[in-house]
């Protein structure tokens, strides 16, 4: 792990409307990463996705909401959202029911 990627980290969120994936950026530099969400089965299967396109300031944090049809699980109990953030993985953690 890289002197950079120990500083920055992300996590799933709930929120008002949903859930959310915040990117928490401790270092002098702008991170602006690829971040991807799928929601998949215990199976494996892809069964939703989305790439987010974002930029954190240095020393600062951002929340994106994430789109309803990645974040809503049709069987909460058979599905896990996993979130990359420039490769590095965050999750498997289950969604939640409305």
């Amino acid at each position: 792990m890289s002197p950079a990627s120990r500083n920055r980290s992300g996590t799933l969120c709930a929120i008002r409307k949903g859930l959310a994936f915040t990117l928490v950026n401790d270092t002098a530099a702008e991170w602006a990463p690829t971040v991807d969400v799928l929601r998949i089965g215990l199976d494996g299967r892809e069964l939703a996705r989305t790439r987010l396109e974002v930029s954190c300031q240095a020393g600062a944090l951002v929340t994106l909401p994430l789109d309803q049809a990645v974040a809503s699980p049709t069987d909460p109990h058979a599905e896990l959202l996993i979130v990359d953030a420039d490769g590095v993985r965050h999750g498997p953690t289950a969604p939640t029911a409305p």
